[in-house]
């Protein structure tokens, strides 16, 4: 499998690719004491990898990953954080749908009072936090049904009299053709239901 060399001296080797969107996340090992043996590599461009890293390495709450090291190479940079066992909430959902069926309505509560616990830790910071993305593919479940909040590229701090503004989509990352992009560069999402057949949509 492939090393990457990094700043830190750290070496993290490739296990898999775990998914792709605005950036592209792996799986990866290493050995390095401090360290878990398994973690996640975001790989994504210097300047949202950045902002990534500024945010999660500020941050400390049993929903969000933890923010080990970050990786500078050329064009693009890699965040390495805490790797998550499990699924995200669209794969989740997607097994019910399959089946016809719903989920547990403990469970949906379940994960609905860690999101908003989660949302609520952003929220009260100060200066507070908006996560801006909230959607079932940056939300992942672990194999306990703990809930875990993914994806800070586009989240921003609110700071006095500043407004928020987001960092535009990696070339070559943008929503694909067809899907309308919200101001935040993030293809608007549409609960599975609002979308079956006979069903309206609201604009």
């Amino acid at each position: 499998m492939p090393f990457c060399q990094i700043p830190s001296r750290l070496r993290y080797q490739i296990v898999r690719q775990l998914g792709e969107g605005s950036a592209v996340v792996y799986q990866a090992r290493t050995n390095e004491v401090g360290l878990p043996q398994m973690v996640a590599l975001k790989a994504t461009t210097v300047e949202r990898a950045l902002h990534e890293a500024h945010i999660l390495a500020s941050l400390q709450h049993p929903s969000i990953p933890r923010f080990y090291d970050l990786v500078v190479d050329d064009l693009l940079a890699y965040v390495v954080m805490e790797y998550i066992e499990g699924e995200t909430l669209t794969q989740y959902l997607d097994a019910y749908l399959a089946q016809r069926a719903l989920p547990p309505m403990q469970q949906v509560l379940s994960m609905g009072i860690q999101l908003c616990a989660v949302l609520d830790y952003l929220h009260m910071r100060q200066p507070p936090i908006t996560f801006r993305d909230v959607k079932p593919g940056n939300v992942m479940l672990s194999a306990d049904r703990r809930l875990f909040l993914i994806d800070f590229d586009i989240a921003c701090t609110h700071l006095a009299r500043a407004g928020c503004h987001p960092i535009p989509p990696a070339d070559g990352l943008s929503p694909a053709n067809g899907h309308e992009a919200s101001s935040s560069g993030s293809c608007l999402w549409t609960p599975p239901h609002a979308t079956a057949a006979g069903a309206d949509v609201d604009d």
